[in-house]
Order: structure tokens, then sequence, then C-alpha cells
């Protein structure tokens, strides 16, 4: 740990541009998780200088892709014989119409859906990313789907949502998009990276 110099970050960096060939935003995610680490290292005085301070390496904006209401109405409509399509579309909607990262939908609890002061059913809960309490007005599209679900039966803190991996949830929605005619190339249930509708 003593030996970690500026120099080195700055070699770190080029080596996952030139060995790995990774992209510019996944080169400043390892170096975020390497600088935690540092982080951690200077709290605990294993360190003495952050090797990290003069090395700024922001994300870039990249190109998302979003649903036009054209596509998103159409991927709503489809009628799809396969159940694991079914519930896939089904879990993106209801991303499309409250907002929720996957894995905030994942752990989606009967005790996180109440009644608002307005008389109308909300989410009430913290987000996994930001720990940052949120309140979301349930749409009836929303409620909806967690009704096809019966999650007024679920115990209190069971998740309402049958949610599979992340990693199959966007392999079944790339299906979804294909068989939709909806030819937009992204990981929309990677978190941060949804299809949301203009």
């Amino acid at each position: 740990m003593r030996d970690l110099k500026q120099e080195f970050v700055a070699s770190f960096d080029l080596y996952l541009k030139v060995v790995f060939q990774n992209s510019h935003n996944t080169v400043v995610k390892h170096c975020k998780n390497l600088k935690a680490i540092i982080n951690l290292s200077i709290q605990y005085q294993w360190l003495e200088h952050n090797p990290f301070l003069r090395h700024k390496t922001p994300y870039k904006e990249g190109n998302k892709s979003i649903l036009t209401k054209e596509e998103l109405a159409v991927i709503e409509g489809k009628v799809f014989t396969i159940p694991r399509l079914e519930q896939v579309r089904d879990l993106f909607i209801f991303q499309c119409y409250t907002g929720l990262a996957f894995s905030d939908m994942k752990i989606l609890t009967k005790a996180e859906i109440q009644i608002g002061i307005d008389g109308n059913r909300w989410i009430i809960k913290r987000r996994i990313k930001t720990d940052q309490r949120s309140s979301i007005p349930l749409l009836p599209k929303a409620i909806k789907i967690l009704d096809k679900y019966n999650w007024q039966i679920k115990q209190h803190n069971e998740s309402v949502l049958p949610v599979l991996s992340n990693q199959k949830l966007n392999g079944y929605l790339s299906e979804i998009a294909g068989l939709c005619g909806i030819l937009k190339k992204s990981s929309p249930m990677l978190e941060g990276e949804h299809l949301l509708p203009q």
C-alpha cells in the first residue's frame, strides 16, 4: 500500500485502456473502486497520502436509447404466449411507470406500498443507490401489474414482484424488443440505463 504513488494510478488507468481495452466509463468505474479502498486505507492510517488526489476522470455521458410513446405502447399491447416474456414485459412496464431501478424493484415489499395523504397508493421506500427516502405515486398501470401478481396476499416484508436476475431480465427484454420490432441497442434493465419513454 505504501508503494502506491500517483504514477501508479496513471499507469493503472492506461493499463485498463490499452491492455484490457476497457471503455472510458469502465476505466472510471474500476478507478472509483480502487479509490474507495485507498480512502479506507487513509481512514485507518495505512496510507498517509492519497495517490488519487490529482487524478480526475469523470464519467462521459453515453448515448442512451429512449423509447417513444408509440414504442412503449407496442410493448404494452404485445401478446406473449411465453410466460417468462410476459413477466419481464410487466416488470419493465412497472419500471417505466414508477422510475424504480432494478435493485429497488427487486426488493419492493408490501410494507413499502402505502396509502398517502391523498388517499391513493404510493411506494414509500429508501433507494438502494442513494439511501434517500423516496415517495412515488402508483399510477393505474403500475397498480394493475401489482394486482396481476397478487401483491396484497404477500407477507408484510415479502417482495411483491417475481423478479429474476438482472442478466436474465436484460436478455429477455432484448428478445421482447426484437419481437416488437424495436431495434435499439441498450441494456434497459441495468441501473441507470432504463429505456424510459419520452
